[in-house]
């Protein structure tokens, strides 16, 4: 039989903390409002794949700040 994989979607963080061990590391991340902790352990390996990731996360963002940036400077053009 099947195991049923348990999904915990974390939405209130208030704190997350990390520990590096020998080839490993540990993250952990506190609901507040499920009051819940979260705590995952990871192979060294893991670090640049959630980089690579995170990278492509962190441009995303970026551009639609760049696009806010962009129109906020064009608004105040417009009223000048």
């Amino acid at each position: 039989m099947a195991k049923k994989h348990r999904n915990i979607l974390l939405n209130d963080i208030n704190d997350t903390t990390t520990t590096n061990h020998q080839g490993s590391f540990t993250w952990e991340f506190h609901d507040y409002k499920k009051n819940i902790t979260v705590k995952i352990m990871l192979d060294r390996w893991w670090i640049k794949c959630l980089s690579e990731n995170l990278w492509e996360v962190v441009n995303d963002e970026r551009a639609e700040l760049d696009k806010l940036s962009e129109s906020m400077k064009n608004k105040q053009e417009q009223e000048q």
